[in-house]
């Protein structure tokens, strides 16, 4: 993983999130191993890659019910929109250009969403083991870039400089 994951404390984000309601249902679409801990009930985590499934299954906090699907992110069309958050944190460079574009207006269907990426693309290929010394090298190759202006009905920050050691930026949106 090439971005930084924990966005929930980043000094640049974080006051971003503290802000975010309560929702009763988050989807977190391409969770990987670590699931993002908003606060929620539901926690549906949706992962394409089975030996992301088989970690991500030891993850079971105390204070939400969890559901794993095995699935990419068209799993997505089949989640409830009505209070429900969508995450797709360091997801949507993953997909190509065409299919992420789908899979960005689908999330506007949703209560809310929210969206990480780098800003334009960055070369990451699909090298293992991962990031996370597993075999999911065919799921972290980046596939597209995204630019502010792909996002024009949602809130969007930008960090020209956003990961040093990489030298990236990066896009939050949220909707």
């Amino acid at each position: 993983m090439i971005l930084k994951h924990d966005l929930i404390t980043d000094d640049r984000a974080k006051d971003i999130f503290a802000k975010l309601p309560r929702t009763k249902r988050l989807v977190d679409v391409g969770c990987g191993v670590r699931p993002f801990p908003l606060p929620c009930d539901e926690h549906i985590c949706i992962d394409p890659h089975p030996e992301y499934l088989v970690h991500l299954r030891y993850w079971q906090p105390f204070d939400r019910k969890v559901t794993f699907i095995d699935g990419d992110a068209t799993a997505l069309a089949d989640q409830p929109r009505e209070d429900t958050t969508v995450l797709l944190l360091d997801v949507i460079e993953h997909i190509d250009k065409e299919n992420g574009l789908l899979i960005r207006d689908l999330a506007e269907e949703f209560e809310h969403a929210i969206i990480f990426t780098p800003l334009g693309f960055y070369e990451q290929g699909d090298a293992n083991p991962d990031a996370w010394g597993l075999n999911g090298g065919h799921w972290q190759k980046h596939r597209s870039g995204w630019m502010p202006e792909e996002f024009a009905n949602w809130k969007v920050w930008v960090w020209d400089l956003w990961h040093h050691e990489h030298k990236c930026g990066a896009i939050l949106a949220i909707r």
